[in-house]
């Protein structure tokens, strides 16, 4: 016979049922600031109403959720896994809504993008001009970070998609099956100086007579770096001693046009800087292998039409990336 007995909510089922998205949002705050204060602020609380969600979150799901000390609210481990469970609900939340406006509206949206160096000076702003011309009403949000920063945001749910240079083969970025990266074009690395360098003037210029002036070169752990490594070793000589690391493309810039400063960087970024009257390209042949370049994904997730929209402009601005 069927059964016909009514369904014995046990504990787990009782405090789902209770849980509230208000108290959430505020838990999530009060987690990324590590303060009572800085919530209510952000918020539009009163303090007292932050600390009383907090409470009723922790007596709902039986558990203390912070510590308080000098430095603020320090999480506790509890806290910090319900921290990426809240940040996947919101995820899921904000596509939920986008799909429902994209549904009456047909042209809003939200969309977040992480973006690294190589995206950040061409194809990226052609992508979002065009998109904006098209579709004004869409947002669009853009975090600027290293791989390791942007592809475990991306797999967690809080990027759409990663836009820049695409991962190595060997990477485990590449290799994850949660992860797909579809290429639009493919780059080299030009080596750039000051207009003022003295390098500009010498004669018969090698490889050899750069290794005593001071680099700025990618993180070790970027694709580019592994590229121009393999480049001074084939040419048989080491990488520069005298170096510094960052993936700002500003600070790089600057660093190179006020000083005797060598950079590597993308083609296409070197060229833009060149038309700018910005920076001036030592005379070598452009170095390493094809790169390339395109966007990250998560795999079998369905993309908002807000999303589609943008994947569509990057398509055409990447027509004139190279």
């Amino acid at each position: 016979m069927k059964n016909t007995q009514p369904h014995k909510y046990s504990m787990n089922d009782y405090a789902l049922n209770r849980l509230k998205l208000r108290p959430l949002v505020i838990f999530e705050r009060v987690l990324q600031s590590h303060s009572i204060i800085h919530a209510a602020e952000q918020l539009h609380l009163s303090q007292p109403a932050v600390t009383k969600a907090i409470k009723e979150l922790e007596s709902q799901l039986k558990v203390q959720l912070f510590n308080r000390s000098k430095n603020g609210m320090q999480p506790t481990e509890v806290a910090l896994v319900l921290g990426q469970r809240v940040k996947s609900l919101f995820s899921e939340l904000r596509y939920l809504t986008d799909e429902i406006n994209s549904f009456h509206h047909g042209n809003l949206g939200h969309i977040v993008v992480g973006t690294l160096l190589s995206a950040s000076a061409e194809l990226l702003p052609k992508a979002i001009i065009q998109l904006k011309q098209q579709h004004p009403n869409i947002l669009i949000t853009i975090k600027v970070g290293t791989v390791e920063e942007l592809f475990p945001a991306l797999l967690k749910g809080e990027l759409d998609l990663v836009v820049g240079r695409l991962p190595s083969m060997d990477s485990k970025f590449y290799q994850t099956h949660k992860l797909e990266h579809h290429s639009l074009y493919c780059e080299k690395l030009s080596l750039v100086v000051a207009h003022q360098h003295e390098l500009l003037q010498r004669p018969a210029l090698q490889l050899a007579d750069l290794m005593d002036y001071p680099w700025i070169l990618p993180l070790g752990s970027a694709t580019m770096r592994g590229n121009i490594l393999q480049y001074f070793n084939e040419q048989g000589v080491g990488e520069p001693s005298n170096l510094v690391e960052s993936v700002s493309i500003l600070t790089n810039m600057n660093v190179i046009a006020q000083s005797n400063f060598i950079g590597c960087m993308s083609s296409v970024v070197a060229e833009q800087l060149v038309n700018l009257n910005l920076l001036a390209k030592l005379p070598f042949p452009e170095i390493g292998d094809d790169i390339p370049v395109g966007y990250s994904k998560r795999k079998e997730e369905e993309l908002t039409p807000a999303c589609l929209k943008f994947i569509a402009c990057l398509q055409a601005a990447s027509e004139h990336a190279v």
